[in-house]
Parts: C-alpha cells; structure tokens; sequence
C-alpha cells in the first residue's frame, strides 16, 4: 500500500495525504476477454474526448469560481464540493486556491468497462499542468475523476473526485486495470470474503459504532491505518461538547451515487462517498446559535439570523480495498471536508 499526496479539490483548500493502493479504475458493468465492443454505449476514443472536453471545462469554472458551469458538468459529491468551494471564497470565508490560473491535461487514462445499459461511467486519470510547465516525464497523473452518464439523452457529468494534487508535483498514480483485446477493462475474479456491496454500508457502521461507544472497536474487518484505526473519531463522541456547543455525528453510505467498483490487476476495490452529518447545537437550552450578515461564521450556505441547531454534510471520498482477509481504507488521511450546511432557523426573537 503507497501513499498519494492529495490536494482537496475545492477553490480554498489544504493540501493532505492520501493513503490509497494501486488500482486501476472503470465502469460498474462487466466485460470479458470474448466480448464484442460492437454494443458499447462508450468506447475508449469517446471517453478520452470526454474527459478532454470536460476538464477544460472545470479548469476554467475553478479558475472563475463559476457555479453555472459546475451546474452543468457536476453531479453528486463533486457538484457540493465545486459549489461549496465557490461560494466560500465569495463570502471572504476561505481564500482562493487556484491563483496560478488553469491547467491544461497533457493526457489521460482511460479505466473502462464495456457497458450496454445506462447509467454508464468511467474513470479517467490525467496529467495537467500550466502551459508554461514542462510535461513531466513517466507515467505521473495529477487527478483522477469518475465520470457518469445516465441517459441517452443526458450528458456526461463528473460525479467524484478520488484525488486532485493541484498545483503539486504529479504523483505514479494507478496501475492500468487488466483489459480484454478490445480494450475494455476486465472484471476481477478474485474471491471474496465480504461482497463488495456491503463494503460502504460496514465502513459507514464502523464510523457510526466508534462516535457511539468513544473508542476504536477491539475487532473488525477493517485493517489498520490512518482512516481506521487512526481516524480520532473517538476523540469526539456523540454529545461531544467544546467551547459552549455540542454535536452529534451519523455516518452514510454512499448518498451521492455509486459506489464505483474499480479492477486494476485482477484486485476489486469499491469508490464513491460515506457522508457524515453533524449536527451541531448550543450546549445550553438557553442559548442559539447565531450567523452575522457577513456569513463568516458559518458559512455561505446559512443565512443571517439565529439557529436552534445547524447541521453540516461532509463528504469523505474514499476505495475500499482487499487487505489479506480484511479491508482497507484509503483516501483523503485527514477524513472528510464540508460540503453543505442547513439549520433549523428561530422565526422571531423577542
């Protein structure tokens, strides 16, 4: 298992590490050595102009802080986080990351399945860089994004960031996936003690189990690391209690779409969103919450005025991979970022 050096993609953001094994990446349906590509609803020459079309697309939304744009190529936990980076650097809440202007991609890979029914999708990693930067040499990628396709009549959106190093050296990345003569990425045959369908839902009621009881459970299937056993989740348990304000924390699988299932060298590993929600609340029945008219307080999502709670989304964007006879976790090492923030907004104050 290496590590990946991520930057969070958002318009101000810090950069964190990644933890993540080498995968390859592609689309939810199978293909196998014999299979026609006659039937594709996607081939590898369309996906590379996707990604192509859509990156310049979201270089420059980044660049312009243009939620219209992110309204037209997002969807799903990369929709929230574009948006929500935005609107922070509007409200002089966090500062402006992508000062040094749009990258452009050099090239990219491409991680697909053969796929005949819609919704369809893919992965892609490229290599981008400004245009007065050289083109790093070796195969190194500077982001990789999951793409999807819900109809015919629909057009592709990016659905989930798995890593974006910014302005940061590119890094190896993944490995190519196992592919047929066709192109199309294989499916694994690799045997499974937990189906990868339930490999979201457990990690989500692993987060939920350590916010109830404070501590890291004694046994469970997830192997050791920085987003398991040493996430700090315990560290603020349900009914934690800081400077006056107390919070909850419920922990979902998935709400955004997917998850992806990813293939690279005959090794299984599911992508997509745990969603946490925090809910946040005065400590005492006699107090609110209040958000000034400058929004810094609580951010761009919640108008001025007083609260009785607020509650926040935040997304942690991670692969679930084999480990021996466990699973391991990687991704953003820092846990999730916030995407979006409601409240149970007070009528009158008399």
């Amino acid at each position: 298992m290496g590590s990946l050096s991520r930057l969070v993609r958002s318009l101000a953001v810090r950069a964190v590490p990644v933890v993540a094994v080498a995968l390859g990446v592609g689309g939810i349906s199978s293909a196998t050595s014999e299979a026609s590509s006659t039937a594709a609803l996607v081939t590898p020459a369309q996906a590379q102009a996707v990604i192509a079309t859509l990156w310049q697309a979201r270089e420059h939304a980044l660049d312009t802080r243009d939620v219209a744009t992110f309204d037209r190529i997002d969807t799903g936990s990369a929709l929230l986080t574009d948006t929500e980076a935005a609107r922070q650097v509007a409200c002089g809440c966090k500062k402006f990351y992508w000062t040094k202007g749009p990258r452009t991609l050099r090239s990219a890979a491409i991680f697909l399945s053969l796929q005949t029914t819609y919704p369809v999708d893919f992965a892609a990693e490229v290599l981008a860089a400004r245009p007065s930067q050289p083109t790093p040499a070796g195969q190194r990628w500077t982001a990789m994004l999951l793409l999807t396709k819900q109809a015919a009549d629909q057009p592709w959106r990016i659905a989930v960031e798995i890593f974006d190093v910014g302005y940061s050296t590119p890094i190896a990345g993944f490995p190519s996936p196992q592919v047929a003569a066709n192109g199309y990425q294989l499916p694994s045959a690799m045997p499974l003690q937990v189906p990868t369908t339930d490999w979201f839902p457990k990690l989500a009621a692993y987060f939920n189990g350590i916010k109830e009881t404070g501590r890291q459970p004694a046994d469970t299937v997830f192997a050791p690391g920085p987003l398991t056993s040493r996430n700090g989740l315990q560290a603020r348990p349900n009914g934690f209690t800081s400077h006056g304000l107390k919070s909850t924390y419920t922990f979902k699988s998935s709400s955004f779409g997917g998850p992806w299932l990813i293939n690279s060298g005959g090794l299984p590993t599911m992508c997509g969103d745990v969603v946490e929600s925090v809910v946040t609340r005065p400590a005492s029945t006699a107090k609110l919450l209040y958000q000034p008219s400058t929004r810094r307080n609580w951010g761009p999502d919640v108008a001025p005025g007083y609260y009785f709670s607020l509650t926040t989304l935040w997304e942690w964007s991670v692969c679930i991979y084999p480990d021996g006879s466990n699973l391991a976790v990687g991704g953003n090492s820092a846990g999730g970022y916030p995407v979006h923030t409601t409240g149970d907004r007070v009528a009158t104050i008399r």
